[in-house]
């Protein structure tokens, strides 16, 4: 009987550790996407950063040519 206890202890012990094991894994996996959500966050609000300052520039340099020939905003 002992050492059916000591076999089942060790089977128990076993499905803790792979438990575990698996927890932990699936901890690590979880922020790994969680840093790659991020960085694509982060890439998705530099481009559009780089746009609008584009768009911005493009805008004031219209204006600006329009201006020469009388067409731009007046002050």
């Amino acid at each position: 009987m002992r050492w059916l206890g000591i076999v089942r202890f060790d089977f128990v012990f076993g499905a803790d550790i792979k438990l575990m094991c698996r927890l932990k894994i699936e901890k690590a996996i979880f922020i790994i996407i969680q840093f790659v959500i991020l960085l694509q966050n982060l890439i998705v609000k530099m481009k559009l950063d780089l746009n609008f300052g584009r768009i911005s520039n493009y805008a004031t340099n219209t204006e600006e040519d329009l201006s020469r020939f009388g067409l731009g905003q007046r002050n």
